[in-house]
């Protein structure tokens, strides 16, 4: 019933909004106001509960806070007296809002409100029993809700003493069978632990003396990384001889002067390379002796595009064999369609060796060379000539001259690394020396490549043995009792 009466009120509140400053002005204005706007201000005042005079009605115009006065009023507390007050002016036929509307405007919206507040406070009169009977009726449904809450409450307690003297009664069956199978498991893992002691008794020398040469590698580590990252970095133009000197003869003394532990016999390929790798690149044709082997180790470690001095081309033959399931391409700078296999060969990942280059380098091969590359979004690309490619992770770049001597710029020094291949007197007496068996004595030749082969084959199955060993044995939690495969 109070919503039938809410759409007048809401249409003289909505009336009553668009009133401007003005249009009160308009009212305030009227030394004798016409009679209809006099009777609608009467009325105003008559609900204000204020007397119902022009003087009161032009002084409550100018109240700043008028209109919020009449949209704020508390129309749910109007008493009887002040409704048949109100209802005085409705009754009259000439209080309606068009005949208001005719002489002001302005008095039209107060019209509506003052007719508004009467409907509004009819009807409230009769629903506030009738919403003290629905409060009362919710109030006592609260009560009958509380009370079943309760009941579930007390229900759910009964319930959970029966499921947990259910799941006593249920661990206390199953407990044996824990047992058992415990007792079971700890029997297996003895006999397990029985066969480990007996099946690696034979391992503790070996284990000794490796946890022995671990804690000295460990302490030497500092000053031995120091010393291969100068070698790596400066030693790759120098010849076998000015080598050692540089480490022997001054960057060892320099880390001892600092105290800095380091390895007394320290070997660069020693520290770097992996020995089945070194294998590999002898069956690929790379010299077994130590200055190749360091060269290696400098070709493939560095982080620059190695460059390399090669007059007798054993880098060429070696990085060829290495290469060559990887698709590598051999260009020169000379061949017509150098750029462009260039950039298939970066885009998609191939190796390159650059063979037979002088001096002078190619200004195209300058951001390639000093890895200028370019981050945009998630790609990393690099510019060759005029055009940017993408560049694949999988790219390698090896560069060759066959200069004994050559005489490079400072600026290709510092982006690449220049390694020299050129094989001295000592080199050259170990290659004669497989030369020369390889053809008076094929069969050791062969029977010596074999035996390298089977030796690096025998490493990485050994290796691969240990590692799968301890990683079973650590998967476990580090209990070695507790893995089934132990035999």
């Amino acid at each position: 019933e109070l919503e039938k009466a809410l759409p007048a009120l809401q249409e003289a509140e909505a009336a009553l909004n668009v009133l401007t400053k003005k249009d009160i002005s308009v009212l305030k204005a009227y030394s004798k106001p016409p009679p209809l706007v006099e009777m609608t201000l009467s009325g105003v005042m008559t609900v204000l509960k204020r007397p119902a005079t022009w003087e009161e009605s032009k002084k409550q115009l100018g109240d700043a806070n008028f209109m919020m006065k009449l949209l704020n009023y508390d129309k749910d507390n109007m008493d009887d007296p002040l409704l048949k007050k109100i209802g005085k002016f409705s009754a009259d036929p000439e209080f309606t809002p068009e005949s208001v509307g005719k002489v002001s405007s302005a008095a039209k919206g107060m019209c509506m409100w003052v007719r508004a507040m009467e409907v509004y406070g009819s009807v409230a009169k009769d629903v506030g029993p009738k919403r003290a009977r629905l409060k009362a009726a919710q109030e006592n449904l609260a009560k009958k809700q509380a009370a079943l809450a309760s009941a579930q409450e007390q229900l759910a307690v009964v319930l959970a003493k029966v499921k947990s003297l259910r799941d006593k009664y249920e661990e206390s069956m199953s407990c044996k069978k824990v047992l058992k199978d415990e007792l079971t498991d700890l029997e297996g893992k003895l006999q397990r632990a029985e066969k480990l002691v007996t099946g690696l008794a034979g391992e503790r020398t070996r284990w000794e003396a490796s946890i022995g040469g671990y804690e000295k590698f460990l302490a030497s580590l500092p000053g031995d990384t120091l010393l291969a990252a100068a070698f790596l970095s400066y030693a790759g133009p120098f010849p076998s001889e000015f080598r050692d000197e540089l480490v022997k003869g001054t960057w060892m003394p320099q880390v001892k002067l600092l105290n800095i532990p380091a390895s007394e016999n320290f070997d660069f390929s020693g520290f770097l390379a992996d020995p089945s790798n070194v294998r590999d690149w002898n069956i690929q044709g790379l010299p077994a002796d130590s200055f190749s082997t360091e060269n290696g180790v400098m070709v493939t470690r560095g982080r620059r595009w190695p460059l390399m001095i090669d007059p007798q081309g054993q880098a060429v033959r070696w990085i060829k064999n290495m290469e060559a399931k990887s698709g590598l391409k051999v260009m020169s700078l000379s061949a017509s369609d150098m750029v462009r296999q260039l950039e298939s060969a970066v885009q998609f990942g191939r190796p390159v060796l650059l063979a037979d280059i002088m001096e002078e380098i190619d200004p195209v091969l300058e951001p390639l060379l000093a890895k200028a590359f370019i981050r945009r979004n998630n790609q990393l690309l690099v510019k060759i000539g005029d055009k940017e490619v993408d560049f694949s992770p999988e790219f390698k770049l090896y560069i060759t001259t066959k200069l004994s001597n050559p005489n490079y710029t400072p600026e290709v020094s510092t982006k690449a690394m220049i390694v020299n291949f050129a094989v001295k007197e000592s080199g050259l007496e170990a290659q004669l020396l497989n030369t020369v068996v390889k053809n008076e004595r094929p069969d050791l030749d062969k029977q010596k490549n074999d035996l390298v082969v089977k030796v690096c084959i025998a490493t990485s199955c050994l290796r691969g043995v240990q590692c799968s060993d301890l990683a079973l044995h650590t998967a476990v939690f580090g209990n070695c009792r507790a893995a089934p495969r132990v035999k």
